[in-house]
């Protein structure tokens, strides 16, 4: 009874150089997997699975600016923003980075992303790897709870993205969680 499925990709391979064109092998291979999961009438999230990183560097650093991060959904946006069966997951599981900067890579990363005129819904994480058990826990930087209600979208067409794992420490990792 599912009907949506994350699609994960590497932010590095679709997009090898920051600023520039998406690779063509790349761009083809997710179009094509976006095609067959839409036939099969599945929801896509696009999901690029980078924690906050671009290679060895964390978004939001001199060597990947927000820009940085706005350009790549730019250029992902418009290739799928006549779909509305295709979600825009800003960033997998965010960590490393504080909910203040997060919020401003979000916000250049939304902004890009409306600027196509592309109303897709957006999911946006929060930093703890948008843990849902550390959503409202004061650390440097401030609480996703209270940080990421400042959220820009000028189309309102966004949702949170909480992950959740049921074992002690909330990794996934245990025998629990098999």
């Amino acid at each position: 009874g599912f009907n949506a499925v994350r699609l994960p990709f590497k932010w590095e391979r679709l997009q090898p150089r920051l600023g520039r064109g998406f690779d063509k092998a790349e761009r083809t291979r997710l179009s094509d997997a976006v095609k067959a999961l839409r036939k099969a009438g599945m929801t896509v999230i696009l999901d690029p699975h980078n924690y906050a990183y671009y290679g060895k560097d964390r978004i939001g650093s001199d060597a990947v600016p927000d820009s940085a991060f706005a350009d790549f959904w730019q250029r992902l946006a418009e290739d799928y923003k006549e779909d509305e069966g295709v979600q825009f997951g800003l960033m997998n599981e965010p960590y490393d980075v504080t909910a203040t900067q997060w919020l401003a890579s979000v916000n250049a990363a939304i902004a890009a992303i409306r600027q196509t005129g592309a109303t897709n819904l957006v999911l946006v994480p929060g930093t703890i790897w948008t843990g849902a058990h550390s959503w409202e826990e004061e650390r440097e930087g401030g609480a996703n709870g209270t940080v990421m209600l400042a959220v820009e979208d000028p189309a309102n067409n966004h949702a949170y993205e909480v992950h959740q794992y049921l074992d002690a420490d909330f990794s996934g990792k245990a025998k629990t969680c098999e």
